[in-house]
Order: structure tokens, then C-alpha cells, then sequence
């Protein structure tokens, strides 16, 4: 069995380990299993050097056609369209072999994300919850209850990832939901292609794969307002605006009445608003009906800086303490929230 063909078998394996594990000692069965890969078979990456040859060869070949092709008037008639084909068809080839050289370099990286994100889970005391199947009606549910998930992409908008967890602060405790948002941005690009003598200018459509990244929560003191700098649409009747120019700068409040934005931006939220849009890119928020909190930004907490390729380096950052700064930061932006809008402190 060659390299690739246990690399394949051996990440399987792993994967189906990551997937079941339950704590953080979960994990060193599958770093036993990453270096005594690495110390018997060989590097933990695949052995392309096969297929870079073929593209090579499909990328000379077709150059050369191409050449021959389009500066022979000759031999353009004598071929036609069965020259276009041909040209395609190398495209075709080239195209396909360099997928497959990306889809197996990429299934490292996901299995590292994998075990990465399962340890910040363990370490924070987070639950992901089982959302498979559901993403898509969670979205439509989210739409229609907050401003966020409206005019935000074009297509393939549901939520990705839900997880659950509890803060227990100073002043109050409370639980919450962390989601990420899926979406596709669809534009299209003006395109100018040569065949033979002809010029066309067509537009081709292009995507855009993005992610916004949210709390939900319970917030029973205030209700149909929102604080938001990027994107959505909000429809409450009444725009506020604080008397800090810098908040304004950033930010757009709108209420059903202007007493209840009053009372929501006392001057300490507004300087928390401030502090928090220094940390977090787009950020959003809103209470909707029934007191219920969204809080939506565009930057994720968490990012690995090693992968399964070296067992050692990453089993080094897994077993440290994966701590989640901005989460923290999000859970005492609440508290300040409740603190200064709680009729009871």
C-alpha cells in the first residue's frame, strides 16, 4: 500500500476518533496514532508530486496546442470547432487534477479544525449542539424574528454551527447560544475573451462564501431596538442619536420610541458600544420581540496555529488552555447591558 493509501486510511481513522471524543484525553490515542505514522510511513501530508507532473504535462501540452492553434490560420479552419474541443478539453483535465490535489490537502486541514475546535469546546465548557438538517429552517426562524439575517447575502444562508453555554459573572448568570451564520454574496465581473479575430465581453457570475458570528440570549429589560454598524435591515420607526459624535460615527440606533432608546443608551453603555467596536468589526445588536438579545459581528475568536501535519506542535497547543478572549469580552459586554438597564441594581 502506498503513501497516499495509508494516509487515507489513517486519517479516517482519526477523524472517526475526533469525532467521538468526549474530553480533552480523548485526543491522545490520535496523537499516538500521528506520530507513529510520521516515524514509520513518512511526512503527514500527501505525496502530489505524481499529479503536479501531469499538470505540468497538460499545461505544456496545452500551451503548445493553443500556440499552434491560434497563430496557424490553417490549421484553425482545418480543425474548427474540433480545435476549441480539443483546447477544452486540456482545460477540462488540467482543471480536474489540480481539484483533486486541493480536496486531498484539504481534508488535513479539516480534521485539524476538527480536533481544534473540539478542545476549545472542552476547554470552555461549551455543548455544540446537533443542528444537522436544521440549518436552513434555524435561518429562516432568525430572519424573521431579527434584523441581521435580512438583505445579508444572496444565497446558501443558514446557520452553520449552534453551541450552548452558561456565563456566570459577577453580577448576573445566564445562559447562551453562539451561532455561525452562513452566506453566499453573488456578484458579477465584467469578462473579455479573444477567439480568433473576435472580442466578447461577457459578465461571469462569481461567489462569495461569509460568516457572521452571534450570541442569543435572554434580555427582559428592553425590547424592538437595535445598535448596529454593518449591514441588516431594521424596521423600527425611530432613529436615535446619543450625543457622543464618535458613537454616531460608528453606529445607527433605531427603537420603536425614542424613550426606549433613551433608556437603553445611558451614557456608560454608549462608551461600552465604543470600547467593544474596537475589538469586534461589524457589530451588531438588537432586542426583539419578547426580550429577546441577537449580538452579530464579522470576526471569529478562534484560529489554530499548527495541524495534525506536526503531532507534536499540535498536541502542545491543544493540551494548552484554549481560551476564548472575545467571548469573554462578549459575556461582560452583557453584564453591563443588564447592570445598567436591570431596575434592580
Amino acid at each position: 500500500m502506498g503513501h497516499n493509501q495509508q494516509l487515507d486510511t489513517m486519517l479516517a481513522q482519526i477523524r472517526q476518533t475526533a469525532e467521538g471524543a468526549r474530553e480533552e484525553k480523548d485526543f491522545d490515542s490520535i496523537f499516538a496514532t500521528l506520530r507513529e505514522f510520521r516515524d514509520a510511513v513518512g511526512p503527514i501530508r500527501y505525496d502530489n508530486r505524481s499529479k503536479w507532473y501531469v499538470c505540468a504535462a497538460l499545461a505544456v501540452l496545452g500551451g503548445g496546442f493553443a500556440l499552434a492553434f491560434f497563430l496557424n490560420p490553417a490549421l484553425q479552419r482545418a480543425l474548427d470547432i474540433v480545435g476549441y474541443g480539443i483546447l477544452g478539453a486540456l482545460a477540462l483535465a488540467l482543471i480536474v487534477v489540480l481539484l483533486v490535489i486541493a480536496f486531498a490537502n484539504s481534508s488535513i486541514g479539516q480534521i485539524s479544525d476538527l480536533i481544534f475546535r473540539k478542545d476549545v469546546f472542552f476547554d470552555n465548557r461549551l455543548q455544540e449542539q446537533d443542528i444537522e438538517g436544521r440549518g436552513r429552517d434555524m435561518y429562516e426562524h432568525l430572519y424573521e424574528e431579527f434584523g441581521e439575517f435580512r438583505c445579508r447575502g444572496d444565497e446558501d444562508r443558514y446557520i452553520e454551527r449552534l453551541i450552548r453555554g452558561q456565563w456566570s459573572g459577577r453580577e448576573h448568570s445566564f445562559p447562551y447560544e453562539h451561532y455561525v451564520f452562513h452566506y453566499v454574496r453573488v456578484y458579477y465581473v465584467p469578462v473579455t475573451k479573444k477567439i480568433g479575430k473576435t472580442t466578447i465581453t461577457t459578465m461571469e457570475r462569481r461567489t462569495q462564501t461569509l460568516h457572521r458570528y452571534g450570541l442569543l440570549l435572554d434580555f427582559p429589560f428592553a425590547e424592538r431596538l437595535a445598535v448596529h454598524s454593518s449591514g441588516g435591515d431594521y424596521d423600527y420607526p425611530v432613529r436615535h442619536e446619543p450625543t457622543s459624535e464618535d458613537f454616531n460615527r460608528v453606529f445607527t440606533t433605531v427603537a420603536d420610541s425614542e424613550h426606549a432608546a433613551v433608556k437603553f443608551l445611558k451614557p456608560a453603555v454608549v462608551l461600552e458600544f465604543l470600547e467593544m467596536s474596537r475589538m469586534f468589526s461589524g457589530l451588531n445588536l438588537e432586542v426583539g420581540r419578547n426580550g429577546r438579545m441577537n449580538v452579530a459581528f464579522s470576526d471569529s475568536d478562534s484560529s489554530r496555529s499548527s495541524s495534525i501535519e506536526d503531532p507534536d506542535a499540535f498536541e502542545a497547543e491543544v493540551k494548552s488552555d484554549l481560551a476564548l478572549p472575545k467571548l469573554r469580552r462578549l459575556m461582560t459586554f452583557v453584564e453591563t447591558l443588564k447592570r445598567y438597564n436591570d431596575s434592580n441594581f
